[in-house]
């Protein structure tokens, strides 16, 4: 709607005027806004470091929800059109995915992890998936939350992942991009240069994968096969 939405440190999510780049209304929150905002349907959803989740009215500013979780939200939220509703989802350092209806913020199903939960879930074929700082990618089932496989990842993962087909694309701490085989449960291919950990979220295209690094480069490689393009 000619509109920019992106929170702050200084508590608050902002909207501004494309064209003009004047602020329109700001929402605050209780603690800094780290997470990316998701605008679905005229509402923006966007979760903040007070551990709440905000569903805002995208023209007026007006709060429609909030929900607190146990702790921190720094990850975007994401959604899925279930039906005749749209479901949003979650993830908290209080180590729970949650997944809430978004008209209502009522939770249809929270599930528990070992540590934090720092990027945003990724969704495709009726699954979401995700990777925690407990160093495990979790497939979960979108109709109940129930946890359909988890892979080892081999350290912990703080950004976010790519989803397709039966590969989940993410980088980890422990300085290593990988590519998960989800149907098989294990680790398709490892991509690795030098010493500097992954966060930043990796984009797809027909056969290439491209993701920053703590390196100070942007790396491709081949999706087949996570050998290095440039």
């Amino acid at each position: 709607g000619g509109k920019v939405f992106v929170g702050s440190d200084d508590k608050q999510l902002h909207c501004i005027d494309l064209k003009s780049g004047k602020k329109v209304w700001s929402v605050t929150t209780q603690a800094e806004i780290e997470s990316s905002p998701l605008v679905l349907d005229g509402t923006v959803f966007v979760g903040s470091a007070d551990g709440g989740l905000y569903a805002v009215n995208a023209a007026t500013g007006k709060t429609n929800w909030v929900f607190k979780t146990e702790d921190k939200i720094l990850g975007a939220p994401n959604w899925v059109a279930v039906g005749n509703s749209n479901w949003v989802l979650a993830g908290s350092y209080d180590y729970r995915l949650y997944c809430f209806d978004a008209k209502t913020g009522k939770t249809n199903w929270t599930f528990e992890t070992g540590n934090y939960i720092n990027g945003a879930p990724a969704v495709a074929d009726g699954k979401t998936v995700f990777g925690g700082c407990d160093a495990l990618l979790h497939v979960i089932s979108l109709k109940d939350g129930q946890k359909v496989k988890e892979v080892q990842a081999g350290a912990y993962i703080a950004g976010s992942g790519a989803y397709e087909g039966n590969r989940f694309y993410v980088g980890h701490y422990e300085n290593e991009f990988l590519c998960a085989d989800l149907e098989k449960g294990d680790i398709q291919w490892k991509f690795k240069d030098r010493a500097f950990p992954y966060f930043s979220s990796p984009a797809l295209t027909k056969d290439r994968v491209i993701f920053g690094g703590r390196d100070k480069k942007l790396h491709c490689v081949k999706k087949e096969s996570g050998e290095e393009v440039w």
